[in-house]
């Protein structure tokens, strides 16, 4: 990583600042230099209107929406300095991580400050995940806005303006507009914070769904991962969404996609991590470049996409009026933000056509089951309350598990009471409706108000799901649309099993994690590394081997397996045990008329 101190800039330069301040008004201008991307810093300048004396600390963002992590981007801060219109230095001071006191905030004509990247930057804790992140990259810059711009507390809702300076044959994405002038213009600082960039060699492609322009921006060093490649992974996923909705909540929308491939991976340790990140009319995409990856692109594409609805469309006002410096444990709705979102990701799949029914039958069932790997009693409320303690991260990720599993129960139930007539789709638009983007609801009140727009008898669902840890009763809610479900039961035609789970350590050897609950125990422990089976080698690269061996016995033969505890060597021989399906859903053939016609009204769009 290279470090520039800050050159201090010329009175000359800042007399054309005062001159932007005295048009601007309300107005905090951003500027962005990214021209220079050998030095691996981000140059900002602010030019902002007066400020008062209350206007002492500058801050930098240390939790964001829709990222579960501490960022804490002050960090990455190399310098900064505060001058007045004369380009005279005010004296600044770091306060802590992510916050710069300003001596006399009263004289501040401008404020400059050097960042480094997030990508590739050394840090002992807190790796900051590359789709939240910042990056300078041969041939692209990522710029997540919450990252690079910081804020006053009590400017938060003026307009903003952006200027980027960039190499000139570079291409920029995001959802943001221009003015004649080419800034780019923000309502105000959350709306400015919520719009990410890419810019540099990028593919483009576009298409109009419905009344939506979507526009796709692709940085790929694998020259088969285009933005043409993404968008027809992607269309059918859209005109989904759109009939899912049934009109068009935003008028354009961006997708921001980067992939690595195996250099910038090894160089950038936050690419140990991939994934995407919501914004409200764009998404940021940091994956690995390789093709074979693409066929999980669609699912992914969907959940972010369907973003748009909540938290944009519908969301509190804890949400809406984002405290940038702690994380929001206050807010009661993340089951609504996350488990619903997900939802709907496959649930428009399959009333779009792309799944039958049997397949997001399979997709649910993969869903109980991890969640019940997580092995926890925190209910939907309490995650959604505590996903920052050491606790809350380690059982975040069932939030997208429990979370859709629940809303599939909440809209069976709500279709179940209204005779066919209002599931969840139908509620969740009509609250949509009500309050829109520019009226969050009352985090507080939500639930009650929930209850009154649907049935007395959802309060109870609430109550019991939600807010507490009460298990769904998946037989008696996927009974209403003929749907059998089975906790556990002998998986037909399919070979004997260890009973064991395995875990890949140093030196390609599979070690113990753990054992399934039809195991029968015969002396292993958890932490035993397997040296044989079946008096064959047994590493991560003769696995296949070994196990072809299995799949010709059968449940209630024996295996001999040697393995290795501490320093010692032993011999065990074990009995291999009959492999069960656990939480299947299927379709009852046998269903009652009456049961199908649910069934028909659950899985389409018939309500719009």
């Amino acid at each position: 990583m290279h470090h520039h101190n800050l050159v201090l800039v010329l009175v000359i330069l800042f007399a054309v600042g005062t001159a932007d301040v005295a048009t601007a008004q309300d107005t905090f201008r951003y500027r962005v230099d990214i021209t220079n991307t050998e030095d691996d810093l981000f140059h900002v300048t602010l030019l902002p209107p007066a400020l008062g004396p209350a206007d002492s600390i500058y801050s930098f963002t240390a939790f964001a929406p829709g990222v579960h992590q501490v960022l804490d981007f002050g960090r990455f801060v190399t310098s900064f300095v505060a001058l007045d219109a004369a380009g005279t230095e005010i004296p600044t001071s770091r306060r802590a991580t992510n916050d710069w006191s300003i001596s006399d905030p009263t004289r501040v004509a401008a404020i400059r400050y050097d960042m480094e990247d997030t990508f590739d930057a050394n840090v002992e804790e807190h790796v900051v995940y590359p789709m939240s992140g910042t990056g300078i990259e041969p041939g692209y810059v990522a710029i997540n806005t919450h990252g690079v711009f910081g804020y006053f507390l009590h400017h938060r809702s003026n307009p903003t303006s952006l200027e980027l300076t960039k190499p000139g044959s570079w291409t920029v994405g995001t959802a943001l507009s221009t003015d004649a002038s080419g800034r780019y213009l923000a309502d105000s600082y959350y709306h400015l914070a919520d719009s990410p960039f890419l810019v540099g060699d990028l593919s483009t492609a576009s298409r109009q769904i419905g009344d939506i322009s979507v526009e796709v921006y692709v940085f790929s060093p694998d020259t088969a991962i285009t933005a043409d490649t993404v968008l027809a992974i992607a269309d059918d996923v859209l005109h989904a969404a759109y009939d899912f909705v049934g009109y068009s909540p935003v008028e354009r929308y961006a997708f921001l996609m980067y992939f690595a491939d195996e250099n910038a991976r090894e160089r950038n340790p936050s690419f140990m991590a991939s994934g995407a990140l919501e914004h409200s009319y764009s998404s940021t995409y940091a994956l690995p470049a390789m093709p074979q990856m693409l066929h999980f692109l669609k699912d992914i594409v969907a959940h972010e996409f369907m973003h748009i609805l909540t938290p944009l469309h519908l969301r509190s006002e804890i949400i809406a009026e984002w405290d940038y410096s702690k994380p929001t444990g206050e807010d009661q709705h993340l089951w609504l933000y996350e488990g619903v979102t997900e939802w709907t990701a496959h649930m428009m799949q399959l009333r779009g056509g792309m799944i039958d029914v049997n397949e997001f039958l399979e997709r649910m069932s993969g869903k109980i089951r991890a969640s019940e790997r997580f092995n926890s009693d925190w209910s939907l409320s309490r995650l959604s309350a505590e996903w920052f303690t050491d606790d809350g991260r380690g059982k975040y990720g069932d939030i997208y598990q429990l979370g859709p599993l629940t809303a599939m129960c909440l809209d069976l139930r709500l279709l179940e009471l209204s005779n066919g007539k209002r599931g969840l789709r139908e509620v969740f638009v009509e609250m949509m409706q009500r309050y829109g983007k520019d009226r969050p609801f009352s985090n507080d009140r939500f639930f009650d108000e929930f209850v009154a727009a649907t049935h007395p008898e959802i309060k109870t669902f609430i109550d019991d799901h939600i807010l507490a840890r009460r298990p769904l009763d998946f037989s008696r809610y996927m009974n209403l649309v003929g749907v059998d479900y089975q906790k556990v039961r002998p998986s037909p035609d399919s070979p004997p099993q260890f009973g064991l789970m395995l875990r890949g350590i140093e030196g390609g050897r599979l070690a113990v994690s753990g054992f399934l609950p039809e195991h029968e125990p015969f002396g292993l422990q958890e932490g035993d590394v397997i040296l044989s089976v079946f008096e064959q080698e047994l590493t991560v690269h003769s696995a296949d081997s070994v196990m072809a061996i299995k799949n010709n016995k059968r449940a209630g033969d024996e295996y001999s397996v040697r393995v290795r505890r501490g320093e010692d060597e032993l011999q065990l021989a074990g009995v291999l045990v009959p492999d069960y399906d656990h939480h299947v859903l299927e379709m009852n053939e046998d269903a009652t008329p009456d049961q199908k016609r649910m069934r028909a009204i659950w899985s389409t769009n018939r309500n719009q």
